[in-house]
């Protein structure tokens, strides 16, 4: 399984209990089922995953979610609340991919700007965004409550080009918004 031949899609309340699990595998302090079913019902909050098709082995399993990102889309700006890859899937692109795709989305929709914050330890994130265009902007001090750390804020202005381009193919390949 590859990041590339993960299937893209918005999720639902139907999506729910993975999405839960997976939070819970890579936060310590993650979401509950009451925040996202509420995130689910609003206009502004929208939640993407990219899923790793059953195996063959296996018809009619259900895909398994890989990555997810939770977004807030406030024209005219975004914020990445969440981005998390399943753990054993982390540095094979899937986190890459996923952003690139959220960023896509957030350009056709006329978003000038991405904000979201990260943990000062989280080096791997940090380079992830870098790579990406974001740079760091500020810090919010103690911003986590599990351990008092601070919390790198980050900002993409989306008047140009970032990343490697890659996303205008990735929605072109029958990946959906919907």
């Amino acid at each position: 399984m590859t990041a590339d031949s993960a299937i893209f899609r918005k999720l639902d309340d139907k999506d729910l209990p993975e999405l839960l699990a997976l939070e819970s595998a890579c936060f310590s302090c993650p979401w509950g089922e009451e925040q996202y079913s509420l995130a689910f019902k609003q206009n502004i909050c929208h939640v993407f995953g990219l899923f790793e098709p059953s195996s063959r082995l296996l018809p009619g399993a259900p895909d398994h979610l890989a990555a997810y990102a939770t977004i807030y889309l406030l024209p005219p700006e975004m914020e990445i609340l969440n981005i998390a890859v399943t753990p054993d899937m982390r540095r094979k692109g899937y986190g890459r991919r996923l952003l690139r795709l959220v960023l896509q989305i957030a350009r056709k929709m006329g978003i000038q700007r991405t904000f979201l914050e990260v943990r000062e330890n989280n080096i791997a994130a940090q380079t992830l965004y870098e790579s990406m265009g974001f740079e760091a902007v500020g810090v919010r001090p103690h911003y986590y409550p599990d351990t008092g750390e601070d919390a790198r804020l980050m900002r993409l202005e989306m008047d140009s080009e970032n990343g490697d381009g890659a996303a205008e193919h990735d929605l072109d390949q029958g990946d959906t918004t919907e």
